[in-house]
């Protein structure tokens, strides 16, 4: 299965302002408190992070899909200097993207604190 690439695909970092990320906006981002961010933005450099940084410039809490496998393997280290900065609330991701990102068998590093396993 392929997910389309939604607008992460040509939406620019440059195009993020921070007020679609502020309480004071009449906006979309006003008075929301959870940003949910798709791996899938770092196919435009520096957008995931820039949504990132200002989501938590407003004092948002920011939760990220790995998306899929594909998405891991081409940019987990982005991914992780993310993960590892503290920068992701929440991290969602399903077996096979968790299996990339720690490795087959691998124990998960100090920066994952897994939730369930399995929730199927």
């Amino acid at each position: 299965m392929r997910t389309f690439l939604h607008p992460g695909g040509v939406l620019r970092a440059a195009d993020v302002e921070e007020r679609a990320f502020s309480a004071a906006s009449s906006g979309v981002g006003g008075g929301v408190s959870w940003v949910f961010l798709s791996a899938y933005l770092a196919y435009s450099p520096g957008l995931m992070q820039r949504c990132v940084h200002l989501a938590h410039r407003c004092g948002r809490r920011v939760a990220l899909d790995l998306a899929s496998f594909e998405v891991v393997r081409t940019f987990w280290p982005d991914l992780l200097a993310l993960l590892a900065a503290g920068a992701v609330d929440v991290c969602v991701c399903n077996e096979v993207g968790a299996a990339d990102a720690l490795g087959t068998g691998a124990a998960a590093p100090a920066t994952c604190s897994p939730t369930a396993s399995s929730l199927g």
